[in-house]
């Protein structure tokens, strides 16, 4: 009898001791606290806003939320995930805080089993093909991506009453690319005696504005163009466009027509006052979005008019361009999930995170439409929260947004390898050295301020030794692979 005892005994203090190991385990009646790394901003009256989520959340779903606003998100998330520290969600997309590259690390929570049975309505929404689009090397679904316009189709937006100021001729403009843009420049100098501002133009979307479906994302090399019927991959760093875009953006700068300095859309509104009725900016945009002249007029207080739109393209890059993941480390995974659903799908919830409260950040006009208070301004980027079919509408947005939206991305060109997702488990030293190649060079080399010549060649010697070339030669073996897999 003392020897079953003592066997018993044993192995609860195993079972313990191994339970210790793992972290620490919810147990019942826990008060639990859900930490959510949001890309948003640190606005005046967050904290009151948070508060009264945190409330929402606790009244509908029995637990707390701590949403934790991240600015800066690429360069800091990282770090926080690195340092082992405790939180619940984080932010994601192909290009910050790399989806793929994430979930190829283990660093993500597997969504696929959890989704349907705690997120029934929020997997039901999105698309079997989306889906199927987010799907990992492995297979598995690693996030959630927030519905939005998913069919990429970037350009640039230029403030309107430059148009007639300056005599420009947009149809014209249309299929302009940045080297095209030294006469918008050079009109602004003309007029202002001053130069203009231009924020990134190639990271992020640029690189699609340019000609190249992304593959890995805008921070990691690997790209098709989009009329290469073979789909070479190539590193978008080495080819011609690359090379002459950040020439004309040096040129641009060392004549004096653009800032010699970094400059970011966040800047907008300090550039905003017109001189001589012309505004000194040209606006990038990830991606044509219906009403988006809305938002701008809304956040910058003047009117602005699309150019360069390319046609629509729907790609993996696009279905990840904004998601949600749960740390693979999280003690509560079906909370994780439940809140995720609900942030999603209740559309009170979701605009409070958006636009603040109701009757100080913003008035009410009807069910859809509400004016944002001028004395007490807040307002979050829709894009990164949740769902953006279920945000109120702005001044000048059609009603239709939704639907118009939705309707872009089921009428897009969908790109012929929607749905391939490389294998990075062979590629970490390589992703990770030409990644920190690219987080030290590309900007600088976006912005032109710098000695593009030299500070290009050695970027490029920088990736060969990062080994650039093995990604793109194991890219190209895997969608040769995918392809003969694939085949209709």
């Amino acid at each position: 009898m003392k020897r079953i005892f003592c066997l018993l005994l044993c192995m609860a203090m195993t079972v313990t001791l191994l339970a210790g190991c793992g972290g620490e385990e919810k147990t019942a009646g826990d008060e639990i606290t859900l930490r959510w790394y949001a890309r948003i901003n640190k606005e005046a009256d967050c904290d009151e806003v948070f508060e009264k989520a945190s409330a929402m959340v606790k009244e509908n779903l029995g637990f707390n939320i701590d949403i934790i606003p991240l600015e800066d998100y690429n360069t800091k998330m990282p770090v926080i995930a690195a340092s082992g520290e405790d939180y619940d969600i984080v932010y994601t997309a192909s290009a910050v805080n790399n989806y793929y590259q994430n979930a190829s690390d283990g660093n993500f929570l597997e969504l696929d089993e959890l989704l349907p049975e705690f997120a029934p309505t929020l997997w039901n929404d999105i698309e079997e093909s989306v889906w199927d689009s987010v799907r990992a090397s492995d297979g598995k679904i690693y996030g959630i991506p927030n519905q939005q316009i998913f069919a990429r189709a970037p350009g640039f937006l230029i403030p309107t009453q430059n148009i007639e100021v300056l005599g420009l001729d947009v149809e014209a403009m249309q299929n302009w690319t940045v080297a095209d843009y030294e006469e918008y420049f050079r009109l602004i100098k003309e007029k202002t005696g001053e130069y203009g501002y231009f924020a990134h133009a190639w990271n992020g979307d640029g690189a699609q504005r340019e000609g190249f479906q992304l593959i890995f994302g805008s921070n990691l090399p690997g790209a098709i163009r989009y009329n290469d019927e073979a789909f070479e991959v190539v590193n978008q760093y080495e080819t011609p466009e690359f090379e002459n875009y950040i020439k004309a953006r040096a040129k641009f700068v060392n004549d004096g027509l653009v800032a010699p300095m970094e400059v970011t859309e966040n800047d907008i509104p300090k550039y905003a006052t017109p001189k001589n009725g012309v505004i000194p900016w040209l606006i990038t945009m990830a991606t044509y979005l219906p009403g988006c002249e809305a938002n701008y007029k809304t956040n910058y207080g003047f009117d602005v008019t699309v150019v360069t739109r390319s046609e629509a393209l729907l790609t993996s890059y696009g279905t990840t361009a904004t998601m949600a993941a749960v740390n693979a480390d999280t003690r509560y995974p079906e909370e994780s999930v439940k809140f995720l659903e609900f942030l999603n799908t209740n559309k009170e919830f979701y605009n409070l995170i958006t636009f603040g409260i109701e009757g100080k950040h913003y008035t009410k006009i009807d069910d859809n439409y509400i004016q944002k208070s001028t004395e007490n301004p807040y307002s979050q980027p829709a894009w990164a929260i949740g769902n953006t079919f279920n945000a109120y509408l702005l001044e000048g947005q059609p009603l239709t947004l939704a639907e118009d939206t939705k309707k872009i991305n089921s009428e897009a060109k969908v790109s012929p390898i929607l749905g391939f997702i490389p294998d990075q488990d062979s590629l970490k030293v390589e992703v990770a050295s030409c990644k920190a190649v690219l987080e030290e060079y590309l900007s600088v080399l976006d912005q032109g301020i710098v000695d593009v010549d030299g500070t290009y060649a050695t970027f490029i010697e920088k990736l060969k030794s990062a080994g650039v070339d093995k990604i793109i030669e194991s890219l190209n073996k895997q969608l040769a692979e995918w392809k003969a897999n694939n085949k209709q």
